[in-house]
């Protein structure tokens, strides 16, 4: 189901128009990767489980959606504006994924956790940022 779940998100993001692809994040900095539009890689990072009946799991997935976005430099106004349009595309991406079930069979639909921008200085350096954006959804192992 995991397996599923990221899928499921990822055909999401790309019909909203979303670049989906596999980034390699060595060819981030290696600088043998341009963007056309922000990129997103998503995974489950940790699952914890909860005894439902003696035969019945539930399971609750912390799902990560990773967002690279190409920077385009160009003084202080063009990064006032760049963060803006930053902000504006995570908002979408929420709004696109909040409590949505993604059709399959889940407990409980996607839940908005958090985001942060977890973009380290090697990535700065090179003209990306990365933000992560963190959901929950819950299913049963039975």
């Amino acid at each position: 189901m995991m397996a599923q779940i990221t899928e499921a998100i990822m055909k999401q993001l790309k019909a909203d128009g979303l670049d989906i692809r596999e980034v390699g994040f060595k060819d981030l900095v290696d600088g043998t990767l341009n963007l056309t539009r922000p990129a997103a890689n998503v995974v489950v990072q940790t699952a914890s489980f909860d005894k439902v009946t003696l035969t019945t799991y539930k399971c609750k997935a912390d799902v990560s959606v990773f967002v690279v976005f190409q920077e385009l430099r160009g003084g202080t106004a063009g990064e006032a504006r760049r963060k803006a349009g930053t902000y504006v595309i995570l908002e979408a991406i929420i709004q696109s994924l909040l409590l949505n079930d993604l059709g399959l069979d889940l407990e409980n639909p996607l839940f908005p956790v958090s985001f942060r921008n977890v973009t380290t200085a090697e990535y700065a350096k090179v003209g990306f940022s990365i933000y992560q954006l963190m959901f929950w959804c819950s299913f049963n192992f039975t």
